[in-house]
């Protein structure tokens, strides 16, 4: 178990837990945790969706859309996890 985070900080690893042979926990670094909690919140929000879409394969940044969201909402805040 002492070796967990040092085989984690350094790459985006993911350790599995067993019990009786069965998955029953993942383990990840920090970062890609932070990845994933991030990439669900945008796939789950239908407005950062939307605009994602109309970039038409233009890359944007995530705080230029996040800007756009709170623009069309009249300046009510979009917050990131």
């Amino acid at each position: 178990m002492d070796s967990f985070p040092e085989k984690l900080a350094d790459d985006d690893s993911l350790i599995t837990l067993t019990y009786r042979r069965k998955p029953v926990l993942a383990v990840m670094s920090w970062e890609a945790y932070i990845s994933l909690s991030e990439t669900m919140e945008i796939l789950s929000a239908p407005d950062l969706m939307a605009q994602l879409r109309e970039q038409n394969g233009e890359t944007v940044q995530i705080e230029e859309v996040l800007a756009r969201i709170e623009r069309d909402q009249g300046g009510q805040s979009t917050q990131r996890a």
